[in-house]
């Protein structure tokens, strides 16, 4: 629900006619609030990593999307930190989050794409590699491999 409503509330702030009112200033004070400890508790996630300690870097982005929702960073990195411990489920709500975010990141697509093949949803994993393929198309290695993997998953459907 945040997610959405931080989208209507940004859309609030674009185009609110009166961007002197103290409600327009209120929540643009809180959305700056919020963006900045996303990225606080992004960079602190960063700094647990790079000491190998994932579980205070998954509190690290769990509260950056806390704040934030919508930070691409932030839920890339979750899932990809539940994918390496193969936990898949939150692995695939936090990529799907990120590829709502940005569509045209292949490392999110791809890792979304085996986290469903390994939970077994061989119909969203197909859809997944068909989104790949528009972003691929210019790597003729990569490409081939999408469709061989796409006609696999064919059988499986």
């Amino acid at each position: 629900m945040k997610f959405l409503s931080d989208l209507f509330f940004e859309k609030y702030l674009k185009y609110a006619p009166q961007k002197d009112s103290e409600l327009y200033i209120e929540i643009q004070q809180t959305f700056e609030n919020s963006n900045f400890l996303a990225k606080e508790f992004y960079q602190k996630s960063l700094q647990a990593l790079s000491a190998n300690d994932k579980d205070t870097a998954i509190k690290s982005l769990t509260y950056s999307l806390e704040n934030n929702p919508r930070f691409y960073d932030s839920n890339f990195l979750l899932g990809k930190l539940y994918y390496e411990q193969k936990n898949y489920m939150p692995a695939i709500i936090y990529l799907k989050q990120a590829h709502c975010i940005d569509k045209k990141s292949l490392d999110t697509l791809e890792l979304l794409t085996t986290s469903l093949i390994e939970l077994g949803d061989f119909t969203s994993a197909y859809c997944c590699l068909k989104r790949i393929i528009p972003l691929v198309i210019n790597n003729e290695k990569k490409y081939l491999e999408i469709i061989k993997a796409i006609k696999s998953l064919e059988a499986s459907i």
